[in-house]
């Protein structure tokens, strides 16, 4: 009997559903060589030298043999934001509207499409900058999911 993750394909489901409520065009499917010039951007499956996992996962045997394993796993995440004009209120404020946006379109999906059990936004880090490109906040955050392995 086979058995695979459901990660890839809740990766998946998850930049699909975050393109449907945001503009696709900052919507990162991981990180995305040549970004900066985004004024906001949406990653799905973030990754960094801070963060060096897009997902993190545990499974455990669930039932009897030929039952699927219970596995659980966060999906790290970003939404950065600039302002030129170092308005660093400004950028916060628009970080947390689009995180509320990418929230409440799990939250109304919870299935990413069918693809897991359950997913919800857990944990949430804010950073602010002053840069080149002037004020930047970016919430880190985790799509966390509870569901059964493929079997």
């Amino acid at each position: 009997m086979a058995w695979a993750s459901t990660a890839p394909d809740a990766v998946n489901a998850l930049v699909a559903l975050t393109k449907t409520v945001v503009d696709p065009h900052t919507v990162l499917d991981g990180p995305t060589p040549g970004n900066s010039a985004l004024q906001e951007a949406v990653t799905i499956g973030f990754e960094d030298e801070d963060v060096p996992a897009v997902v993190e996962a545990d499974v455990n045997p669930e039932g009897l043999a030929g039952n699927p394993d219970r596995e659980q796993y966060s999906i790290t995440c970003k939404v950065e934001v600039a302002r030129g004009s170092g308005d660093i209120a400004s950028a916060r404020a628009r970080a947390y509207e689009l995180l509320g946006i990418v929230g409440a379109a799990v939250k109304e999906n919870r299935g990413l499409g069918g693809v897991v059990n359950r997913a919800w936004v857990g944990s949430h880090v804010l950073r602010q900058v002053q840069d080149h490109r002037g004020a930047v906040a970016e919430v880190r955050f985790a799509v966390e999911v509870a569901t059964f392995t493929k079997r």
